[in-house]
Parts: C-alpha cells; sequence; structure tokens
C-alpha cells in the first residue's frame, strides 16, 4: 500500500518523469540517419523485434485465443500466469470498483474469467501488456498524452456501447485502446523523429491543416497507416481492423469508438466547455438515443472513471493528463485500493470457497479443471503442474493444460496407457493418489528413461481421476525448476484441491453436463 506525504504524487511522478525523459529524448534523437527506420515495413521491424517483442508476443498469444474454443479459459489462464506481475495486476483490476462493482472477491484467474467473462480478461490482460511497454520510461511527454487519450477514448467508447446495448463491449473497449497504438509507439520509441515531427505538428495542431499531412511528411506514412500495420502484424483485434478501414461506419460499435475518441481528443485539446467538445456531447446524445444534459452528466462521469482505471492499470502519468470536468477536477489522487494478494493459507480458503461456489453453478468441466490446476499452481506453490487427459478409447494419457512447464513438457507428457513400467501409468491404473519422493520405494520407477526425459529427476504428487471406477485422467505437481523440497502440509493441500475436482465431476455427471 502506498503513503503520502503531504507533496502532490502528481508533481513527484512529473519530476521524475521530467529527469527521465530528458536522458530519453538525448539517446533517442541523437541517432544517425542511417540507422533510423525509414519505411512503414522498418517500422514494423523495429517495433516487433527491438522495441516491443514483449508486447508482441504477449498480444499475438492473448488475442490468438478463441473464445470459442473448448480450452479457451486455461489457455488464457495460462498465458497470464507466465507473469507473476501481470498476475497480480489482472487479479486487482478484477477485483476493482470498475470491472467488479459488487465487489465479489476474486482470488484466481480462472475464476475472474468465468465472473468478468473470457473477453473483459482478454481485454484486461493486453491492456496491461500494452501500459507495461509504453509506459515504462516513456521518452516523450507525447507518449504520456496519447496513452491518455487511449484511456480516456476506450473508457468513453465502451460506456457509449453500452448505453445502446451493443454486444462484446470489451471488443470496443480495447479497439479504442489500441486506435492511437501507431502514435503511442511512435513517441514511446520515436528513433530520431521526435524533434522534427514535433515542430510539424506544432505548426498544426490548431490549424486547419491536418496532423496527418505532417506525419506523411516526416514519416512517410500516417500514425493511423501505422496502427493499421501493426494490428495486421500483431492480430490484435478484427473490430480495429473494421474501425481503420472506414467501411463500417454505420455500425453502432465503429459509430461507438469514433466518438470516444473524439470526446477525449476534444477534451484534451479545447476543454470541455469549447463548441467541439459540445459538439461531440450532441453527437453522443443522438447516438445513444439520451437528452443531452443526461449525456453530458455520463461523459463528464466516465472522465472521472477514466482516471480511476488508468491508475488502476498503472499508468500513473498518464491518469494525470486526463482532462477532467471542472466540477470533478478536486479529491481525487493516485492511491493503490486493493489490498496485496492474502497470505497462503487465506488464498487456499479462498480458492477452495470459489470452487464450491463454481460447483452450484453451471459451468463446464474445462472451467472446473481449470480452476483446480490454478489452484494446485499457486496455492500449493509448485513449479509445474499438469492436468492429463486419456484419449476417448482410453488408450493414451497425454497434457491437456500445463502450468508453469514449457512446450516440451507439454508435448512429452504423452503415455501410453499399455505401458506397465511406466510409473506414471501404474499411478493412474491404480486410482491412488501418490507423493514419490527420495524415500518412496517407488522412487527408482519415477527414473526410467522416458520419465526422466519427460519429468527429470523430481520428487512430485499425483492424483488420478476416475469416472465409474475408470481411469480417466490426472493431476500432477513438482518443485523441480526451484528444487525446493515438498512436505506433507502442501501434499494434503494438493490433495485437497484435487477432491474438488473428483466432487465437481461428480456432480457435474448427475446433471448429465
Amino acid at each position: 500500500m502506498h503513503h503520502f506525504s503531504h507533496l502532490d504524487p502528481f508533481a513527484i511522478a512529473q519530476q521524475k518523469s521530467s529527469f527521465r525523459l530528458s536522458i530519453n529524448i538525448f539517446y533517442s534523437d541523437t541517432l544517425p540517419p542511417m540507422d533510423r527506420p525509414t519505411s512503414i515495413d522498418d517500422w514494423l521491424r523495429v517495433l516487433s523485434d527491438e522495441e516491443m517483442p514483449v508486447f508482441a508476443q504477449t498480444a499475438r498469444r492473448v488475442a490468438g485465443i478463441s473464445a470459442s474454443a473448448d480450452t479457451s479459459v486455461a489457455e488464457l489462464t495460462r498465458v497470464v500466469l507466465m507473469d507473476s506481475a501481470m498476475t497480480t495486476r489482472v487479479l486487482r483490476l478484477a477485483n476493482s470498483v470498475y470491472y467488479n462493482p459488487a465487489d465479489k472477491r476474486i482470488t484466481t484467474v480462472s475464476r475472474a474469467i468465468v465472473m468478468l467473462g473470457f473477453e473483459t480478461i482478454r481485454t484486461i490482460a493486453l491492456s496491461i501488456a500494452m501500459v507495461d511497454t509504453m509506459m515504462h520510461d516513456s521518452r516523450h511527454e507525447r507518449a504520456v498524452e496519447e496513452m491518455a487519450r487511449a484511456f480516456h477514448a476506450a473508457v468513453q467508447a465502451k460506456a457509449l456501447a453500452i448505453k445502446r446495448g451493443e454486444a462484446a463491449v470489451e471488443e470496443v473497449f480495447i479497439a479504442a485502446l489500441l486506435l492511437r497504438l501507431g502514435a503511442v509507439a511512435f513517441w514511446c520509441f520515436p528513433h530520431g523523429y521526435a524533434d522534427a515531427l514535433a515542430a510539424a505538428l506544432g505548426d498544426h495542431d490548431h490549424a486547419h491543416e491536418r496532423p496527418e499531412q505532417a506525419e506523411r511528411e516526416i514519416l512517410g506514412f500516417t500514425f493511423a497507416e501505422l496502427t493499421a500495420a501493426l494490428n495486421r502484424e500483431w492480430r490484435l483485434s478484427e473490430l480495429l481492423g473494421r474501425v481503420l478501414d472506414g467501411a463500417h461506419a454505420r455500425q453502432g460499435r465503429v459509430q461507438a469508438i469514433e466518438l470516444g475518441c473524439q470526446i477525449a481528443t476534444c477534451a484534451s485539446e479545447f476543454g470541455w466547455s469549447a463548441p467541439q467538445t459540445n459538439q461531440c456531447i450532441s453527437h453522443a446524445a443522438t447516438l445513444i438515443n439520451a437528452r443531452e444534459d443526461d449525456t453530458r452528466q455520463h461523459v463528464h462521469a466516465n472522465a472521472r472513471e477514466t482516471m480511476r482505471a488508468a491508475i488502476e492499470y498503472g499508468a500513473d502519468l498518464a491518469a494525470q493528463r486526463i482532462p477532467l470536468p471542472p466540477l470533478a477536477s478536486q479529491g481525487i489522487h493516485v492511491a493503490q485500493t486493493i489490498a496485496d494478494l492474502p497470505s497462503d493459507p487465506d488464498f487456499q480458503l479462498r480458492i477452495l470457497r470459489e470452487l464450491s461456489a463454481m460447483l452450484s453453478e453451471r459451468v463446464d468441466i474445462n472451467a472446473l479443471l481449470g480452476m483446480v490446476l490454478e489452484g494446485i499452481y499457486r496455492g500449493v506453490s509448485v513449479d509445474r503442474a499438469v492436468l492429463a487427459l486419456t484419449n476417448a478409447d482410453g488408450t493414451r494419457l497425454a497434457a491437456k493444460f500445463v502450468l508453469g512447464g514449457d512446450e516440451r513438457l507439454t508435448k512429452s507428457f504423452n503415455f501410453a496407457v499399455s505401458d506397465k513400467d511406466n510409473l506414471i501409468v501404474q499411478l493412474l491404473n491404480g486410482l491412488q493418489p501418490a507423493w514419490i519422493n527420495r524415500s518412496s520405494p517407488r522412487w527408482r520407477q519415477a527414473h526410467t528413461p522416458d520419465l526422466l526425459k519427460c519429468l527429470g529427476e523430481t520428487e512430485f504428487f499425483v492424483f488420478p481421476l476416475g469416472i465409474g471406477g475408470r481411469p480417466r485422467g490426472l493431476f500432477y505437481a513438482d518443485r523441480k525448476t526451484t528444487q525446493r523440497p515438498l512436505d506433507e502440509r502442501s501434499y494434503d493441500t494438493f490433495r485437497h484441491f484435487c477432491e474438488q475436482a473428483v466432487i465437481g465431476l461428480s456432480v457435474i455427471g448427475l446433471r448429465g453436463g
């Protein structure tokens, strides 16, 4: 939890930012011309391979998970859990007033997906990745300004889409957030063009000429064109592509995104009382079929909400540049309102409660087993957790979901059920949980060539799953990476989580689900 003195935290943050800014501009604007990207393809390569590779990789992973696939919840959970910092922040946002106004405590990523929806958590994860990339040591003041506008546009667009009763409003949020991605990316990594473009834009910002002219004159392309190229390259958002190509202007969601961006831009450049901003609000009232005065109050409330949302996402510097209506400019401070994650026993209890709550709902088997696996991975504090299931004819046992392991483990955890010498297969067929450690009489059996190749030399827990007395799969967990010893308490907790899965399978079987 942050504690603040009488000093203005925004001022402190600004001083730090200014110091970083001066250093970063010095280096970025003194690049030799020969090292500068000179075409949009050059910029794509530099941003993808040198400046934003982590965001590009995360974006592809997150955007590439299909919400309609059976494995979607587990796969999205796995991607989020790959980054412990992202896991913490996803859960903080899932528990924030903006996403969870009913204040129903959420402890696991799996539960967050079930409670808030797949698209909401995918949006949160993608937004966090963008903030982490763009707001860390931002290289130009305009990068912070662009990020502020992006957040403001996203919140306004989503709110308008909700008022219209549009479906998939999280897609609206992320498309609006990314609509100026090209501009944000450029100002974060200007590669020597910052001074020239800033000077050119200074002549255009409040004149009749369009800023796109200056962008094309200096760079050879516009920020919108760079955004479209990045969207295609990283496969970010189909809706964003429709907004950028301009062929779907009459669609309600597209109109909400465009109006959200216009409101954010006009409020930032001209102020809330300017004719341009009032005209945007008038258009918004028409879009949502509401009175103009009511719409103005709604839009002003969204601006206040944007500031809080930006702070929750960790974009504190951007938050202070979001223009607030005059009556709303007092009393909002940067603060961390969500407590840190609970201690292990408390955390385990919360997960078990959420599992019990899930059993009273009509959840599918994949969501249930995925949440149990996350409970094992985080609640028992293991390095690798595997849910393996048998195939339809029961001849092979293969990993279905893996947390903490790499692709090699996912591929190699695949055994013939007929292999009677394989200890994992023996434990599966025995339908009895086991803790295989150095004092176990089966320790030698754990080190046959096939298991050593798959698991390495390590202690592990196994809990088989059976339906109607027939083996159908198992949970596996170890601490191979850190070499921390397993203990009795961890084994008891592991078994407790697995028993919840057994109960859940029974309940779902009785329902016929």
